[in-house]
């Protein structure tokens, strides 16, 4: 016997008594001696839904969702959270520096932007956490007393130090500096910049300059 009797269910043995759902509702119960009634499934995903039948075969858009347990609590995780969001890489093929001057480089082609943070010559991430730089520069000169490439943060020197690199490599004539480095960004005003200083005698060329970054993974702060 199925205890269903008409349009209502019979729970054997229980004395409760409860009235058949419609499609798409769940069996709920108040608690002992309530009549067990059939109500809207309640909003999120079922089991049926994160059974992994489907196979993504490429990689997660920013916006896909990650089913983990927190602490026993089913959450959704935004794939842009465990990511190196905010990369980006931007060249300068042809760049004249005065000398004796700390020049910011403007003019710069993008050659990847996939959050579109950067602009002409400044990267604005809009998420806070810590990024990754590296930046650097060529002249067909080996004759400079001094020739750096600075990351700046928001227009001046980094927190921890200039981090400039000074004749480090003379190749083919070709003098070339290069430098990295990581540093925290609050994601809405900090920004950063690539500054050029040479000591030639006169303006020089630069060919090329190149600017890239991305988000590191972890904690904000």
């Amino acid at each position: 016997m199925s205890g269903i009797v008409g349009s209502r269910l019979n729970n054997r043995g229980s004395g409760l008594v409860g009235s058949l759902g419609t499609d798409g509702q769940v069996l709920t119960s108040s608690g002992a001696g309530t009549s067990a009634v059939y109500e809207a499934a309640a909003g999120g995903m079922s089991v049926s839904d994160i059974t992994g039948a489907t196979a993504l075969t490429t990689e997660p858009e920013l916006a896909d969702e990650i089913v983990l347990s927190d602490a026993g609590t089913l959450k959704r995780l935004d794939y842009q959270h465990i990511t190196n969001v905010g990369k980006f890489a931007a060249y300068d093929n042809q760049f004249i520096i005065e000398h004796a001057t700390n020049t910011a480089v403007d003019g710069f082609s993008e050659a990847l932007d996939i959050e579109g943070w950067f602009s002409s010559n400044t990267y604005t991430p809009q998420e806070p956490g810590y990024y990754f730089f590296n930046a650097g520069a060529k002249t067909a000169s080996s004759a400079m007393n001094r020739f750096t490439c600075n990351i700046y943060l928001n227009g001046g020197a980094l927190p921890l130090g200039n981090y400039s690199a000074e004749n480090s490599t003379t190749q083919y004539g070709y003098q070339t500096v290069d430098v990295s480095n990581w540093f925290y960004m609050n994601g809405s005003t900090d920004y950063a910049t690539v500054v050029i200083y040479q000591t030639y005698g006169a303006t020089t060329t630069l060919y090329p300059i190149y600017f890239r970054g991305f988000k590191l993974l972890g904690h904000e702060t």
